[in-house]
């Protein structure tokens, strides 16, 4: 007995392979022009509050004052005292953008929006077509691509990003 496909594709390969290039350039678009808006100045914003937080601890971290604020920035936190409620992994992505290109926050914001514009629909793809097939996969890039929320915190320099494209690869590593 021949092995059967589980899900129905409707479109060609071709034409699918298309239609997700054109999503994920979308996605690239829309992160990168939302990091670009975002510019070089890091301001409280609505729903992005921490990248103050962020961006304080790296710079402090790159001038040799390691996971500390300066101020009295947290009421558990005292000045000058190490911090563990701050996620590291991204405090050490954003010392390392900021060591290598200066403190220019838009870099690390477009390197961000970049990786994110690249990754999250095609991984958001995998994870559609293992589990319900190409069509469903193209309708979960595309509106992975398009929540507004997905391209407003690529370009925030927050940690959102990061933990759902490790969301989403972990998803699409399962057999």
């Amino acid at each position: 007995m021949p092995a059967t496909k589980t899900h129905a594709t409707l479109l060609p390969k071709q034409t699918s392979l298309t239609i997700l290039l054109g999503i994920i350039g979308i996605a690239t678009f829309l992160r990168i022009g939302s990091a670009l808006y975002q510019g070089n100045l890091v301001t409280a914003l609505p729903g992005i509050y921490d990248q103050l937080a962020y961006d304080h601890l790296a710079q402090r971290l790159l001038t040799g004052h390691g996971f500390s604020f300066a101020d009295g920035y947290w009421p558990a936190t005292r000045p000058d005292e190490p911090t563990a409620h701050w996620s590291y992994l991204y405090i050490l992505y954003l010392t390392a953008v900021y060591g290598l290109f200066g403190t220019t926050p838009v870099v690390a914001r477009l390197l961000q929006a970049l990786i994110a514009g690249l990754l999250h629909s095609w991984l958001a793809w995998r994870v559609g077509r293992r589990l319900f097939g190409e069509t469903t996969a193209l309708v979960a890039a595309a509106l992975s691509a398009l929540y507004i929320y997905f391209f407003y915190y690529a370009g925030a320099l927050i940690t959102e990003t990061f933990y759902i494209l490790g969301i989403l690869w972990t998803l699409s590593l399962i057999h």
